[in-house]
This record gives structure tokens, sequence and C-alpha cells, in this order.
């Protein structure tokens, strides 16, 4: 009997009661309810936070896309103009092409923005873009034989640099124009700049490039042109001059002279490693020279070593140019050295005073008439 009470006892404590299982149930509709909730808030608070990305992402899209436009514009120009262009002026496009690309791409990257949907195509085009327009110049620059115009490539070899370059260029434009529409589609429906760099797809096909290529490279305006000078009114001296005499420069007597040059480059090619060289002629002077590197249209000062010059000399002094291409314009002045002044002399003159003796340590005047003796004078007629 105690047993079986006992037993019940168990049973009826492990069992829930209806209060328990009452509170149970409530505390997991609760649950449930705040869950779908929390799950219902999520759609309507992410959609205005994409919404703004988008947004954000097109106001800094917009400039960088008209920017873009113009660089490709600028691209389209020369290659279709560029085979009538100058050489300098040729370089100094490619060189603004590349640059100008590559600042779009890090002005969209630079800080890497939050991207919306879509954004990513963005950024590929301008990718694309950048790596295209330096492929381009450097195909074309190499076609030239770049600045220095050494060792052209074939037009072939460009054309084959052209036609990849203009791949890119095509599949920019489809990047930008997905990006486009998606951003159109998506939160916000937000709208971005068309930029196309191939608005007319032929012009970057494979045949129109070699075309170009083939223009390029037998440019006339584009051919290397060499013209290297020294510049004879910016010839100095020193110590200076003192004095210009039947068109010769006349130096104060110096063991050294120093030339001061100035050296221009007139053609369309950057010289490297030109050699200026100073020499003498009417006097053993040892001949100086010094190398130096001048760009296209520039000019640069040349410093020699100074000349070691005889007194008295009378010569011509030529300046010679060589550099890697030939021979450049120098120039010939006569000069002359004023001999040394002869070395001063000095004249010294000694004076001796007149010795005078003393006796019994009486004093000595000078004689003169009516003077008084020692010992005592008798005057003329005095009696004694």
């Amino acid at each position: 009997m105690l047993r079986d009470r006992r037993r019940w006892a168990r049973r009826r404590a492990g069992a829930l009661s209806p209060i328990r299982v009452l509170v149970v149930v409530g505390v997991a509709l609760v649950l449930a309810g705040v869950a779908a909730g929390s799950v219902s808030q999520v759609a309507p608070a992410s959609a205005p936070y994409r919404r703004d990305v988008a947004r954000s992402f097109a106001l800094l899209v917009a400039p960088v896309a008209a920017r873009s436009q113009a660089t490709g514009a600028t691209l389209r120009g020369v290659l279709g103009s560029g085979p009538s262009m100058g050489r300098r002026r040729f370089f100094a496009v490619l060189s603004g092409v590349r640059h100008d690309s590559q600042a779009e791409l890090s002005d969209l990257t630079v800080p890497p923005p939050l991207l919306p949907a879509g954004g990513d195509g963005c950024v590929a085009a301008l990718r694309d873009r950048a790596s295209a327009a330096a492929g381009m110049a450097a195909a074309l620059e190499d076609l030239l034989g770049g600045p220095g115009g050494s060792r052209p490539s074939s037009p072939s070899t460009a054309s084959a640099g052209l036609a990849r370059q203009g791949g890119l260029v095509l599949r920019s434009d489809a990047a930008w124009a997905s990006c486009r529409a998606e951003l159109g589609r998506g939160p916000g429906h937000v709208r971005i700049p068309t930029s196309r760099w191939a608005p007319d797809p032929a012009l970057w096909s494979a045949s129109s490039l070699a075309a170009t290529a083939s223009a390029v490279a037998g440019s006339s305006t584009l051919a290397v042109r060499h013209d290297l000078l020294i510049l004879s009114g910016a010839v100095g001296f020193s110590p200076p001059v003192l004095a210009d005499s039947n068109g010769a420069a006349v130096l104060p007597p110096t063991p050294t002279v120093t030339v001061r040059l100035v050296l221009a480059n007139h053609g369309n090619v950057d010289e490297r490693g030109v050699v200026v060289r100073l020499a003498v002629t009417g006097g053993r002077v040892p001949p100086v020279e010094e190398v130096v590197d001048v760009a296209a249209g520039g000019s640069t000062a040349v410093d020699p070593p100074p000349l070691h010059v005889p007194p008295g000399l009378h010569g011509t002094l030529t300046v010679s140019v060589d550099g890697p291409s030939g021979a450049g314009r120098g120039v010939s002045i006569p000069i002359a050295v004023a001999p040394a002044p002869p070395p001063s002399t000095t004249t010294t003159t000694t004076t001796t005073a007149p010795r005078t003796s003393t006796r019994g340590g009486s004093g000595t005047a000078a004689a003169h008439p009516g003077g008084a003796g020692s010992g005592g004078g008798r005057r003329p007629g005095s009696s004694g």
C-alpha cells in the first residue's frame, strides 16, 4: 500500500500541470512573435539603406563619367589626326590620355566606395580604359622609337598591340552600359551619365587600327629630327672679359678660364650623352669636355672644367657638339689673355749722418764765419 502511494506521487510530480503548460506555450508564442517581427523589419529597413548607397555612388560616378568621356574623345582624336601632328605634340597627347584615364580610375576606387548592385561594372569599365590607354600609348610610342627616336618597332607589332587594346575599349563600353542599366533598375532607380569610348566600333577594329599604325610609321611630321646648337649669345667667361677688341674676347691675366655655355635642342627627340668639347688654337691648351642630356625642345646649362691658358695667349676658342645622332652646331670665339705684368722693382736709399768728435768733454760746433771755436777765439783786430 505504501509502495503504491509513492509510485503515484512520483508520476504526479513528473507530469506538467495545466498552468505550467500554459506558461510554456505563452512564452513560445511571444518568442515566435518577436522573431517574426524582426524578420518583417529587415526588408523595410534595408531598402532605404540600399537606396542611399546607390544615390551616393551615382553622385560620385557622375563627374568621373564626364571626364572619362572626354578622355575617350581625345584618344579617338589622336588615332585619327595623329599622323599629321608634330612629334612632340603627339607624345604629349598620348601621355595625357594615359595619365587622365588612370586618374579617373583612382578617383572612383580610392578609397574604395560602397558599391551598389551593378556598381562593379562601372569600376571594371574604368579599369579596362586605363589599361587600354596605357597599352595604346606604349604601342604608338614604340612604333616611333620612343622619345629618343631609337629602335622603332615594326608596324605589324604595333598593329597587334593596338588590336588587343581596342578589344578592351569595346569591353569597357559594354561594362559601363550594364552598370548604368542595373543601377536604373535597382533601389532608388538612380541614373548615371552615358560614357562611351567607342561610339563607332569600326574605328577599333583590327583593320582600322592597322591602318593607323601604318600612317603613323610613315608620317613626315612624326619623323625624327635632330638639331643641337650652342647659343652664341649665352656664352660667358670667368674671369669676366675686359674688352672686346676686333671681335676677340680679351681676358685679364689668369692661369685658368671657365667658360659657361647653353646647349639648346631644337629637334623633336630627346638627346642623351651629348659631348660638348672646348679646344683652343694658338697655344698649348689641353681641351676639356662635358657630357649632358637635353630634352626635345629644351635647353640645358653646360659647365665644362676650366681651361688652363698661358699668359699672353692669342687664339680661337672652338666649342663643338657631338651627339649620338651626329654633330650639332657649335661656336668659335677669338680670345686673348693679357700678359702678366712685369715684376715691380723696389729702390732702397741709405743716408749716413756726419760723425762728430769731442775732446776734453767739450762740444764742437759747426765752423762758420764769425763763429766761436774751442778754447776761446780772438776776434780779428783785437789786442792780446
